[in-house]
């Protein structure tokens, strides 16, 4: 058990130790302790009492309640009582049983990693101190460990504030200005940059009427089930695992990826960029489609400030270099193996090099889409490239103005609703006219609800794309 000097030295501010102090004077609802534990529950501000428990092993601690502080003051005053030998010795419940066990899982595995790194390090470079290797992994292992008891408590503030969310109702948003932003701040002092992200990119969605709000539930909806994913990633298949942690903002090295994710030779075509933006960061998805194994590679470049990446992939370009995925159930992130350059044998825009027959039909997306969220139902977006639809508009009048909207439509009528990348009908206009006579391949990114379309292609060529 620390002492309370130690307690003292891990409080985050003098503030947070005088409010643990405090709060290990109040009565709690249940408490107990044991040799590897102690954990309790205490009333908050909120319905449910909040569930504080520390791994005295390692200093590991989780809280349920909504403080961006770290440790918060519950931990401090838990630990408070347990100096003070004030918390009676109990056999563990279930909850802390699995949240050891979880933890203890994750170590092992972490611990197999770096030594076999250390390993290879050593057999690499016979000079290698063993005593500063062993320390380097102690040293990550308790880095590694911190960082995940932060995301941890990061995870289950956001289930509170998500089920706090729902038993209010979203109109309690209205009195919460900066709900959202504070939130996302609080993801990245808990290192989950991946929550962080999810969670700013709701922010606008309450204020675009009701489809937005229509579009913010569902959005929740899939953010829950990463929460969820993530209490159980220890007992994932690993390539789950991996899945879940990307998602939940856990970065992978790229030179990891370059020697060791998977690797599909080219041919892939360019099928156009998307942009996307969180606070001051700019990023661009460029899709690529392999038509010999009927592939899908997203390959992102970041960019602070300002919308500016340095390479560019032209729309229906073909490229031959290999790509190397990202771990995972889904594998939709790639990199190129080495620099990719345009196979100038087919010249930079070359025709009939998108297959006639490309894709699926619309009646075969549905069941498409499903596979991919049969492995990850978290994912926000789904890459589509359905053939044989026109593109077509729609007016209808809602509360007494006239409202158009566009869809994919095939041969039998079904149909899907569509948006451009800009959001711009003229954009929307373009793909009309080229499928006004003749049906065409349209690639696009499938959110749940409609169609983004990105590029449209006729008899193997690009004809219309969204790109500015």
């Amino acid at each position: 058990m620390l002492s309370i000097e130690q307690i003292r030295s891990t409080a985050p501010d003098d503030a947070s130790f005088a409010a643990g102090q405090k709060i290990a004077k109040q009565a709690w609802l249940d408490s107990g302790a044991s040799d590897r534990a102690i954990w309790g529950e205490i009333k908050g501000s909120g319905k449910t009492p909040y569930a504080v428990m520390v791994d005295l092993r390692q200093f590991a601690y989780r809280c349920s309640c909504p403080s961006r502080k770290l440790p918060c003051k519950h931990v401090l005053g838990l630990l408070l009582r347990g100096a003070e030998n004030a918390i009676a010795n109990a056999d563990e419940p279930t909850r802390i049983v699995e949240w050891l066990e979880a933890r203890d899982e994750r170590a092992e595995k972490k611990k197999a990693k770096e030594e076999a790194a250390a390993e290879t390090s050593t057999a690499t470079n016979p000079t290698t101190n063993k005593e500063k290797s062993d320390a380097a992994v102690k040293a990550a292992m308790k880095t590694a460990a911190q960082r995940d008891a932060r995301v941890a408590a990061g995870v289950e503030l956001l289930q509170t504030q998500l089920e706090d969310l729902v038993r209010l109702g979203f109109a309690s948003l209205a009195q919460k200005e900066n709900f959202w932003a504070d939130l996302s701040r609080r993801m990245i002092d808990a290192q989950a940059p991946g929550l962080a992200r999810w969670v700013a990119n709701c922010a606008p969605l309450f204020d675009q009427g009701e489809r937005g709000r229509e579009e913010l539930l569902r959005r929740l909806g899939k953010l829950s089930l990463l929460l969820e994913a993530y209490r159980r990633v220890d007992s994932a298949p690993e390539e789950l695992a991996s899945e879940i942690r990307q998602a939940i903002g856990y970065n992978v090295p790229k030179q990891e990826i370059l020697d060791n994710g998977e690797r599909v030779d080219g041919p892939w075509i360019a099928l156009g960029r998307t942009l996307s933006r969180n606070a001051q960061i700019f990023a661009a998805c460029d899709w690529f489609w392999n038509p010999n194994v009927n592939r899908f590679a997203q390959y992102f470049q970041f960019s602070p400030n300002a919308p500016s990446f340095p390479e560019f992939y032209p729309v229906a370009a073909r490229y031959d270099a290999a790509m190397r995925f990202w771990p995972g159930v889904v594998k939709l992130r790639a990199t190129w193996e080495t620099t990719a350059t345009i196979d100038a044998s087919e010249g930079r825009y070359a025709a009939e090099q998108m297959p006639i027959d490309a894709g699926v039909e619309m009646s075969e997306f549905p069941a498409r889409a499903s596979a991919f969220l049969a492995k990850a139902p978290w994912l926000q977006t789904i890459p589509a490239l359905i053939r044989d639809v026109v593109v077509r508009s729609n007016v209808s009048r809602t509360q007494g103005e006239n409202e158009r909207r566009w869809f994919a439509i095939d041969r039998d009528g079904r149909a899907l609703p569509i948006r451009s990348t800009q959001e711009n009908e003229d954009v929307l206009a373009q793909y009309y006219g080229a499928t006004y006579d003749e049906p065409c391949v349209l690639f696009a990114e499938w959110n749940g609800r409609e169609l983004n379309v990105v590029s449209a292609w006729k008899n193997g060529s690009l004809v219309v794309t969204s790109e500015k």
